[in-house]
């Protein structure tokens, strides 16, 4: 392993678990670095499930929930986790994206993320997460890759992202989840743009998901 490589790890493991420092880090380990953060994100996928499986928080229908079989995932792996910059448009501004259902929805276009994912420089639209505060406190990058359609749903998935305070923003794909309407075909969702369609295929984050009743 590169001493490059080496301060990456480090880097991410510091993102991943902030609070530690340097020196609580050695002797370096990958596989220790590499087993914590996937025991961290398999804790995250579990909230998420139980948020599904939870009648009093979940978003499914009365007719879907009893439906649920669970949700299915690609390994993790942290080489879907990359830091990109963030660039807010200079005047955010509504625009149509067109839904599940044929319907378009105005979503507040923020800006755009920059970043490099195996070796290329990838650019994706971000919009502001949709809330009751006035001020967006998350933006969502809705995309589509080359496991779209394939072990990934056909209409794209997105990760949700608090804002940062500064221009630097991580992306994990391994958080990346598939919308709602996917489980439950009563609920309408955003397709992602074709500027937002990203020819590496993706393999992080929910796959497809089969209803059993359909």
């Amino acid at each position: 392993m590169s001493n490059i490589e080496l301060k990456y790890l480090l880097a991410i493991f510091m993102i991943v678990f902030p609070g530690i420092s340097s020196a609580q880090i050695v002797p370096y380990n990958s596989e220790l670095i590499e087993k914590n953060y996937a025991e961290h994100i398999k804790a995250h996928r579990a909230k998420e499930e139980q948020s599904f499986r939870n009648q009093e928080t979940t978003l499914l229908s009365k007719e879907f929930f009893p439906r649920f079989t669970g949700l299915n995932y690609f390994t993790a792996d942290l080489k879907f986790r990359v830091i990109g910059k963030l660039v807010q448009a200079s005047q955010p501004k509504k625009t149509n994206l067109i839904m599940s259902s044929g319907n378009p929805y105005g979503f507040v276009h923020y800006g755009y993320v920059s970043f490099f994912i195996d070796g290329k420089s990838t650019k994706l639209q971000v919009y502001e997460y949709p809330s009751a505060k006035k001020e967006a406190k998350s933006i969502f990058v809705p995309f589509t890759d080359g496991t779209t359609a394939e072990e990934s749903y056909g209409g794209g998935r997105f990760i949700i992202i608090n804002i940062p305070k500064t221009e630097q923003i991580v992306l994990d794909f391994n958080l990346a989840i598939n919308p709602i309407c996917v489980y439950d075909i009563e609920h309408a969702c955003p397709v992602p743009p074709r500027s937002n369609r990203m020819e590496e295929s993706v393999l992080a984050g929910a796959k497809m998901y089969y209803d059993p009743g359909s």
